[in-house]
């Protein structure tokens, strides 16, 4: 799988990085973040109608998804 070879896991893991200091620079998690940049990228004339759908470990990330 092309996304997970050596050179593309290395530069994903430098994309990890720079969300997390984006949503740190926010005060919100690098989840939050992502359902937020899908929300607003659904909005747009590409792609009507893009709904995220989080998975969630507990009942305290259901409630944080949520905000």
């Amino acid at each position: 799988m092309e996304l997970l070879d050596t050179q593309n896991f290395a530069k994903n893991l430098e994309l990890v990085d720079k969300v997390k200091a984006i949503a740190e620079k926010k005060g919100v998690t690098p989840a939050q973040l992502a359902l937020a940049w899908i929300r607003s990228y659904a909005n747009t004339g590409d792609v009507n109608g893009l709904i995220p759908i989080p998975g969630a470990t507990s009942a305290s990330r259901v409630v944080e998804n949520c905000m």
